[in-house]
């Protein structure tokens, strides 16, 4: 197999928790390639008593599966060092990954693969229904039917059509939520953290794009204060992409007129805040929790290590191991190239200060008058021909000493 795997057994792929949503044909047929089990646990402290036991009956795992509902396992940071030094590939049902060390999964060799496509139409769908619940002010309506008032007191909203929708984020969820947001007639922009002109200032920001270092806090006091005054704003996203402290600021100034939240900083434990506040649409983190996302999401993840183990390369990687491995190897070549120029350099110039020590040695040798004892300039002489030895590395019993009859001139000869 193009992943390294002998091909006297097949690889062992386990998936944290029983699959619910792919089908049994689907399990069958993965199985006639694969050594297919379940890690059986229901959270973390039970994953990390059993998956112990497993490797120790059943032998090391080649690619580890992550299917969606994964809030009940986290950290997986130690669940994942059990897996080491033989896993090759994890897979995420889900889209998001930041509940991943991305960059230690790299370092250790190991693929990471999210479900790209998996939640992406209905994430699409949650920024839709929470864009238009807070430009048609929906919440309060709701609420004033609850409470008996009917209307109450009639305070019009605002039309989506000719609103303009910035997107922060233009991936698979972007280019959906564009999609469905232009049959509502609303024109899209990609939206930046510089001021823009009147005419390109956003109506609504919708918060899509993926949490990682260069993203979080990404929209804070300095953004808010860049976008167009009473904007919306729609966070489908991940909550630590947005200050929520300069998100409540922003919503009792009036500067962002209403948001419509399906996720937060620290979930599930939510801010007073919104859940008490009427410019405040929320939802549990909704987004991808459909039938049909939870369905692609599963054979997302088992179609990346299919193609892993066949191809060399998954599908929807989010690192790349193999980057690294080949990185390295350059260094080593490179620094292999550099030692070789640069012993060709230190020869170069150990040959050249020899020649010129050869040279001048062999000046003086044939013209300074040597006054002492013959003894003295023997032994003076011998002395220089070690030196030059030394440098040179020829060999002393080639090298002596030429005399021009007793106290004449005298030189090194080789």
């Amino acid at each position: 197999m193009a992943s390294g795997i002998s091909s006297d057994r097949k690889p062992r792929v386990v998936v944290l928790g029983k699959p619910e949503y792919i089908s049994d044909e689907y399990i069958k047929h993965f199985k006639k390639d694969f050594d297919y089990d379940v890690l059986d646990a229901s959270n973390l402290q039970e994953a990390l008593e059993k998956l112990p036991v497993m490797l120790q009956e059943h032998g090391p795992i080649d690619a580890f599966i992550v299917r969606m509902g994964r809030a009940p396992y986290r950290p997986f940071q130690d669940v994942f060092k059990l897996l080491t030094p033989h896993c090759k590939i994890i897979t995420s049902a889900a889209a998001g990954y930041d509940d991943f060390n991305v960059d230690w999964l790299t370092e250790e060799g190991i693929w990471l693969c999210n479900s790209v496509d998996a939640v992406a139409e209905a994430t699409a769908d949650m920024a839709l229904f929470l864009l238009l619940a807070v430009v048609r002010d929906a919440y309060r309506g709701e609420r004033s039917v609850r409470e008996g008032n009917w209307r109450g007191p009639v305070v019009p909203s605002r039309d989506p059509s000719g609103m303009t929708l910035g997107i922060l984020g233009m991936g698979a969820i972007g280019k959906y939520l564009a999609k469905r947001a232009i049959a509502f007639n609303m024109r899209i922009k990609y939206y930046n953290r510089r001021q823009l002109s009147a005419d390109d200032e956003s109506d609504v920001v919708s918060v899509n794009c993926p949490l990682n270092k260069e993203t979080e806090n990404l929209i804070s006091t300095k953004e808010f204060s860049a976008m167009k005054d009473g904007a919306f704003i729609v966070n489908t996203a991940r909550g630590a992409i947005v200050n929520e402290d300069a998100l409540i600021k922003a919503l009792e100034s009036g500067k962002i007129t209403r948001a419509g939240l399906d996720v937060f900083l620290n979930e599930p434990d939510l801010n007073d805040y919104f859940k008490t506040s009427d410019k405040v649409v929320v939802q549990p983190h909704a987004g991808g929790l459909t039938d049909v996302a939870f369905q692609r999401g599963e054979r997302e993840a088992f179609e990346n290590i299919k193609a892993f183990f066949k191809t060399g390369s998954p599908i929807t990687p989010v690192n790349n191991p193999m980057k690294w491995t080949g990185l390295f190897i350059v260094l080593v070549l490179v620094a292999v190239h550099l030692g070789l120029v640069f012993t060709t350099i230190i020869l170069f110039v150990l040959k050249t200060k020899a020649s010129a020590l050869r040279n001048t040695w062999h000046t003086l040798a044939s013209t300074a008058q040597i006054t002492d004892s013959a003894n003295g300039a023997d032994m003076m002489l011998d002395d220089e021909v070690e030196k030059w030895v030394k440098v040179t590395g020829r060999d002393s019993d080639v090298c002596g000493i030429k005399r021009s009859g007793e106290g004449g001139k005298v030189e090194v000869q080789c």
